[in-house]
């Protein structure tokens, strides 16, 4: 059983004439051509779109409550004391229900269980939690008519009378909204970004590494060869292009940095290996830097530079390092084959696993509570927060796997290796339908395969498609349909091995990082044209950042150099 889109469009045709949005209803019935669905709108009863919501949302809440177990790698349920609930019936909230998936809901309910929150505890609490809201929104003031929220419960509310629309603008706030709406300033100009728009950051005196963007502001966090992550405050260059470009940059090119020293640690010159720092991650929040280093040591830092905490538990060099979405987990794999979950509410592990046979080379969240490690020992193991059996053991590749990265809504997991192929794992598949199996395996490379990332879906260049780009040490990028498992565009302008490349957050450009120094800015959305290149001092790049508004995109190199361009200015220019 199946509903179309012609009857998902009635529904929702239903509901905005039901909610007394009349105008959008009208805009929304000529768009979706409701006046030729094949069933008597009469039939349908009113609150029918609402009532399938809440009904869905029940099944979720069930699901979720329902006690999974895997044997002999099918997922069957197992009863408990004559039920199979885990534990005592627990109700979520809507918003757990709207903002998590299945695995998180579990985790979820088993956490609520454990604090004695479970069962009947549960539903009183969100008896309380529901008065309360009740009892807010009567003591609220309301809203003036035509402004401001909606009359009916904050964003969205409103109806006819309100004004309508988020934030209480209506259409003429949206048109406006439209109208002042930037425009790209990627488009057009010369494709060789000029020296003003290059700001050098000097004060690391060894290799950069990588490169990370806080999520909430425009600092830039850099590791090195040097023992030391470095932290870029670019808050002012973004806002006014304010500054010494490349050509006059000193004392770090101008901008406030800093510098937070790993003790312990031996810089790079004259002691090998010994002083790198070799990964990090900004906290979701933007508040924590994570740094992982050769000592195996995972250190947080504040955003001045100050060390917040030290965790230890590796034995030997990280190599990956990732915050969950929540921001209340951290994942580290390296050199010692183990993998670790940080609790960071205690500052100690929260679990250990040991599924691999050879260094772990990468670490990827699904989501809050599940995660995929990839290895030297060319398998891929799913693994759930809570469990010490994996989900999901992949194996297919036929030499180490570089990196993985899972697509939007976790469904589809992304894989590359040093055999020159791609895989496509679909996470929902059972064993019986090939879950055990890549959905698709891509070839086209000549050469290893370092790295993969996925587009934004609903960009003007994918189109809603699973977009998948991929670099190789063949000096070619390959765009790829993952759905379709099919090749879409070689883009060809490197001279040398490519080790990083980077959507931006539009999903609109692909910027690709290459051996031969020079970093390529590609137009997707216009079929993959070239609209910006740049150059290093030379020396090969190892990383790619692009901040969170897509005006600013970093590059780090082999000899010393950290680079960032000032895509606006070289617009403005």
């Amino acid at each position: 059983m199946s509903l179309s889109s012609d009857e998902v469009n009635f529904l929702v045709y239903r509901y905005l004439l039901e909610a007394g949005f009349t105008h959008a209803a009208f805009v929304f019935g000529c768009e979706s051509h409701v006046s030729k669905v094949h069933f008597k709108g009469k039939d349908v009863p009113v609150g029918a779109l609402v009532t399938f919501i809440q009904k869905g949302f029940q099944y979720m809440e069930i699901e979720a409550n329902l006690n999974e177990a895997s044997a002999a790698g099918t997922l069957v349920v197992v009863a408990r004391e004559g039920t199979d609930v885990y534990g005592e019936y627990t109700p979520l909230r809507a918003r757990d229900i709207l903002t998590k998936d299945l695995e998180e809901l579990r985790l979820t309910i088993k956490e609520m269980q454990e604090r004695g929150l479970g069962g009947p505890a549960a539903a009183a609490a969100l008896e309380a939690e529901a008065a309360a809201e009740a009892a807010a929104a009567e003591g609220a003031a309301p809203a003036p008519a035509g402004g401001g929220e909606g009359e009916e419960g904050g964003e969205g509310g409103g109806g006819a009378a309100g004004g309508g629309g988020m934030g209480g603008g209506g259409p003429a706030a949206m048109e406006e909204e439209e109208q002042e709406a930037e425009p790209d300033f990627l488009a057009g100009g010369p494709v060789e970004l000029p020296p003003a728009a290059l700001r050098q950051l000097d004060g690391h005196s060894e290799d950069v590494y990588a490169v990370c963007w806080c999520p909430t502001a425009n600092l830039l966090a850099s590791t090195s060869g040097d023992s030391t992550a470095r932290i870029w405050d670019l808050e002012d260059v973004a806002a006014t292009g304010a500054g010494p470009p490349a050509a006059a940059a000193n004392g770090g090119g101008g901008v406030r940095v800093r510098v937070c020293k790993h003790a312990g640690l031996r810089s790079g010159e004259g002691g090998g290996k010994t002083g790198d720092v070799t990964s990090l991650d900004w906290a979701p929040d933007g508040q924590v830097l994570a740094t992982g280093a050769f000592d195996g040591v995972v250190r947080l830092w504040n955003r001045d530079g100050s060390l917040r905490s030290v965790m230890e538990g590796h034995t030997s060099p990280l190599f990956c390092l990732k915050y969950n979405r929540k921001g209340d987990l951290l994942l580290s794999g390296g050199v010692d084959k183990a993998v670790i979950v940080w609790d960071l509410k205690t500052g100690g592990e929260r679990q250990r696993f040991n599924h691999h046979s050879q260094p772990v080379l990468d670490v990827a969240w699904r989501n809050n509570s599940m995660f995929a490690t990839s290895s030297q020992d060319r398998t891929i193991v799913v693994c759930r927060v809570g469990d010490a059996r994996p989900s999901k053991v992949w194996q297919a590749h036929s030499d180490e796997i570089n990196s993985i990265q899972w697509g939007p809504g976790g469904r589809l997991l992304a894989s590359c290796s040093d055999d020159g192929t791609i895989k496509v794992w679909h996470y929902a598949a059972d064993r019986a339908h090939g879950g055990d199996k890549p959905l698709h395996t891509l070839k086209g490379h000549s050469k290893e395969v370092y790295t993969v990332r996925w587009g934004v879906p609903e960009s003007e260049a994918a189109g809603g498609r699973a977009l998948l780009a991929s670099g190789s040490f063949d000096h070619t990028v390959k765009i790829w349909d993952a759905e379709a498992g099919a090749c879409l565009q070689t883009l060809q302008q490197h001279q040398a091995n490519i080790y990083s490349i980077s959507w931006s957050p539009s999903g609109n450009y692909l910027a690709t990082g290459s051996f031969d120094g020079q970093v390529c800015i590609w137009a997707m959305h216009t079929g993959g044209t070239l609209a910006r290149s740049f150059k290093g001092a030379g020396g090969g790049i190892y990383d790619l950042g692009w901040n969170s508004e897509g005006d600013l995109l970093a590059a780090c190199f082999q000899n010393k150099q950290l680079l960032v361009a000032e895509l606006r200015r070289a617009a403005a220019a």
